[in-house]
């Protein structure tokens, strides 16, 4: 069954939320990849989550099963990117104080 992980560093894929994190930051500085984001493109999702009455994990793990697609793979992808995230010079504020900064 997939892991919370699982769907979430999917979920990253398929939207491409990593080449578009915030609008200042420069192309290509995150990493993509496309070989794993095209192993879940052209998926009827809207179908297979209904099929399987909106619950995510069985639809991920049905399309995962029948592409014969390693479950670890979104995952390691998605770690390459938090990777990069880290060493990103951001700072996060909420209410005009800086609650991350790694500048």
């Amino acid at each position: 069954m997939p892991t919370a992980a699982n769907i979430q560093a999917t979920t990253t894929l398929l939207t491409g939320a990593v080449t578009r994190a915030t609008p200042s930051l420069p192309q290509g500085v995150l990493p993509l990849d496309r070989t794993m984001a095209e192993l879940y493109s052209e998926v009827n999702w809207r179908k297979l989550n209904t099929e399987y009455r909106h619950n995510y994990a069985a639809s991920l793990a049905e399309t995962e099963a029948v592409r014969n697609i390693d479950p670890e793979g979104p995952v390691k992808a998605a770690r390459k990117v938090m990777e990069k995230l880290e060493n990103l010079p951001v700072k996060i504020k909420r209410n005009r104080t800086a609650v991350i900064e790694n500048a």
